[in-house]
């Protein structure tokens, strides 16, 4: 009957009532709970945000209070608990993944807090903090605009762990974003100074980034540093550097002056800028140009397209190995993290492989569950790789799943264990790479 329809939809319409605001209640359960001091309370506040992210089902839309949460989480990676550290950065780097661009408003209140976390004593969170800054460039599209209001703060600061980290993320940013996206001329004066530096770290670091800088710009930051009034004595060291990476091959910019005395110009083996244009430079005298031709100047911030983040891991692999901006030993350092496994017979590898591809599957599974079943991987890897190359084409969905994972220390078990799987491999994987 007409009543009995009408009651229905009355009593169904509570019932919704009620569900939206059990779900408010959670998610402002969550924010009070990201804003407490106590210890115990933000570490179970933080397995719960994790929990409530993994679901796709929810978002950050879902949060009534989203400036409070994000001031929340930019408060618990200044904390000095590691753990709170650490997971208040994983927790910030899903928000920004989820947000996108629209976190770009955001971008300036964070910034000062992580500057001060890449001096902390701790070299885990000085590391995670810098990935998360790379990321956050990426991701919101903002790499000139977290540049230039992170150098000037860390770059004259008075710890020297913040300066040393702040042109290590110079030196990184320029490798996994180019010139084309990048003006770092702007920023020559501060880092010139710093090879002078009354901490020896400080200086090598400043002398690594200048060298990074050559590899994208190449013989025209030759003059501009002139101009910085640097020592006749630290000028030689570092022209020694320049020669040392230019006979290796590793400048991505043409040497056009060498090109006409007819003498054979190498070429960087690292990624290189589309053949239409060579690498825009923008001293600090405002001049700008490549090496041997006038170039436009890049696209604003805002017309920046975020990379895929499947290209975040191998962006990163600097051309300028020799400069010191690369993370090649720790990437082979983490290869040697994995657990020992004793030997099997080829029937009980198999098996165990299918397990290992399964659970990287999952993803309702523990992160921590996932992670140690990608060290185990590389185990497998070593103990017999002639069975593990076979099971290839299964492996690729779990890691592809792997690498896309929200969570930061997942991706990076994920990419550490391909790249373990491309070294020992080689050529024989590269379709598989590219899937």
């Amino acid at each position: 009957s007409w009543l009995s329809l009408t009651t229905g939809s009355i009593f169904a319409g509570v019932i919704m009532d009620d569900f939206e605001e059990g779900e408010v209640t959670q998610t402002r359960r969550l924010v009070d709970e990201v804003l407490q001091k106590e210890t115990h309370r933000r570490l179970q506040a933080a397995v719960e945000l994790f929990n409530f992210f993994e679901n796709k089902a929810n978002s950050v839309s879902d949060f009534e209070d989203v400036d409070k949460l994000i001031e929340g989480l930019a408060g618990w990676t200044n904390s000095g608990n590691p753990k709170i550290c650490t997971n208040g950065m994983e927790l910030m780097l899903i928000v920004i993944k989820l947000l996108r661009d629209q976190f770009q408003p955001y971008i300036s209140a964070v910034l000062p807090i992580l500057g001060e976390r890449l001096g902390d004593q701790r070299a885990q969170v000085r590391a995670a903090c810098l990935d998360l800054l790379l990321d956050m460039m990426q991701v919101t599209g903002s790499v000139q605009a977290v540049l230039d209001q992170l150098i000037p703060f860390t770059l004259s600061h008075k710890a020297w762990h913040v300066r040393e980290q702040g042109l290590l993320v110079a030196a990184k940013a320029l490798d996994q974003f180019g010139t084309q996206q990048l003006l770092i001329g702007r920023h020559m004066a501060s880092i010139c100074k710093l090879t002078e530096d009354a901490n020896f770290q400080v200086r090598e670091q400043a002398n690594s980034t200048l060298v990074t800088i050559y590899c994208h710009v190449g013989e025209r930051i030759r003059g501009d540093i002139e101009k910085k009034g640097v020592p006749p004595a630290r000028l030689g060291h570092l022209w020694a550097r320049f020669d040392e990476v230019k006979e290796s091959g590793k400048v991505l910019v043409p040497d056009t002056s060498a090109a006409s005395k007819g003498l054979a110009v190498s070429a960087s083996p690292g990624p290189r800028p589309p053949r239409h244009s060579l690498p825009t430079y923008t001293s600090s005298d405002g001049s700008s140009a490549p090496d041997g031709a006038a170039m436009s100047r890049p696209k604003s911030r805002h017309s920046i397209a975020a990379a895929p983040l499947r290209n975040a891991a191998s962006g990163r692999s600097a051309a300028c190995a020799s400069a010191g901006a690369v993370g090649e030993e720790d990437f082979k350092k983490a290869f040697e993290d994995r657990p020992s496994v004793g030997s099997m017979s080829a029937s009980s590898f198999e098996s165990e492989l299918v397990k290992l591809e399964e659970t990287l599957d999952n993803t309702d599974l523990n992160w921590e569950v996932r992670a140690t079943a990608c060290k185990k991987l590389r185990s497998l890897l070593i103990l017999n790789s002639d069975i593990f190359i076979s099971h290839l084409q299964a492996l690729e969905s779990p890691l592809r799943t792997s690498i896309k994972d929200l969570r930061s220390s997942m991706m990076r078990e994920a990419c550490i264990t391909v790249s373990f799987m491309a070294q020992e491999f080689g050529g024989r994987i590269e379709h598989f790479c590219e899937a």
